[in-house]
């Protein structure tokens, strides 16, 4: 059986230099007032993606609100790959 290959975001957690420069390597967009009770079940996996490749759990995880979220996102890039 052939071991799958990390998921993109997989591979930035476990880079440890990354982790040195970035307080809050992975940034996730804050709900807004209206949606607290929504759940989101994609945090959970990415949650707990943190916490096995993190030794800070999820004090690594940031949160920002909509707004500045969208303005960061102009500023940021990321690669996702789907093979």
């Amino acid at each position: 059986m052939m071991q799958q290959e990390p998921r993109d975001y997989e591979s930035h957690i476990r880079d440890d230099s990354f982790r040195q420069l970035c307080k809050t390597p992975v940034v996730l967009m804050e709900k807004e007032p209206c949606d607290e009770t929504l759940d989101i079940p994609i945090w959970r996996e990415i949650k707990d993606l943190v916490k096995e490749h993190d030794s800070r759990g999820e004090q690594a995880i940031g949160y920002m609100d909509r707004f500045d979220f969208y303005e960061s996102t102009k500023k940021g890039f990321s690669r996702c790959s789907n093979r």
